[in-house]
């Protein structure tokens, strides 16, 4: 895996069009280790973390607050840690960010026009890991999904679009469900449709179909749910 400074920052347009996020949603991504070492203050509880958790940290509330700005919050805000280590968004706000060794992520919108929000980047798995976690990643009838593409693509998609719908779906739940609960059941060029294997509340019963979309670079996998 390239290291920070080697590693290419994916256009924004690029990732916009890519993954078709509606104009109500401000989206905003760079490189984790530029955006990590802008001397921001950090929690207490982060400040006493490995630099690395550190960098992350700061590079993901960077993207958060930019993202807001570019949904059209009007405010430079730092978002403190909530309930369940969730960030804690505006009133009134949605979001999600994510962050791999290389790239940060992260996407906002208003409540009135999104219920929840989630967004995951992955670098794309290396084949022997991938092959070694495969079984906890979903069924062979889904992985039978991706015969088309890249075998290293393959696994790190399915891996990060149930990771975009979990941080789409936890907030709004805050039940914890790990990938059996999830099963992938249609693949297009851009979106894969997962289906709810249980039942999360009145709204997510078991059976319920959510759209992800996704997009696919030489290296890293993107995936955004928007609820």
């Amino acid at each position: 895996m390239p290291n920070d400074h080697q590693t290419p920052v994916v256009e924004v347009h690029d990732l916009r069009t890519a993954l078709s996020v509606p104009a109500t949603v401000g989206l905003f991504a760079g490189v984790t280790g530029e955006l990590g070492n802008r001397g921001m203050s950090l929690p207490h509880s982060i400040s006493r973390s490995s630099q690395k958790r550190q960098r992350e940290f700061a590079a993901g509330r960077y993207c958060a607050s930019r993202a807001l700005q570019c949904a059209g919050h009007d405010v430079d805000v730092e978002l403190p840690i909530g309930a369940d280590n969730l960030p804690s968004w505006p009133s009134g706000w949605t979001g999600s960010i994510s962050h791999c060794t290389s790239i940060t992520i992260a996407v906002a919108g208003q409540t009135s026009s999104h219920s929840s929000l989630g967004v995951d980047v992955e670098a794309c798995m290396d084949m022997q890991v991938a092959k070694n976690i495969q079984s906890e990643i979903g069924l062979l009838s889904e992985i039978a999904l991706f015969q088309d593409l890249s075998p290293h693509h393959a696994l790190t998609l399915l891996f990060s679009a149930k990771e975009a719908l979990y941080k789409a779906l936890y907030p709004l739940v805050r039940q914890f469900f790990d990938f059996k609960a999830v099963q992938a059941i249609h693949l297009t060029e851009s979106t894969l449709t997962l289906r709810l294997c249980m039942n999360l509340g009145e709204q997510w019963p078991n059976g319920s179909d959510l759209i992800v979309t996704y997009a696919l670079f030489p290296d890293h996998v993107f995936t955004m749910l928007c609820l």
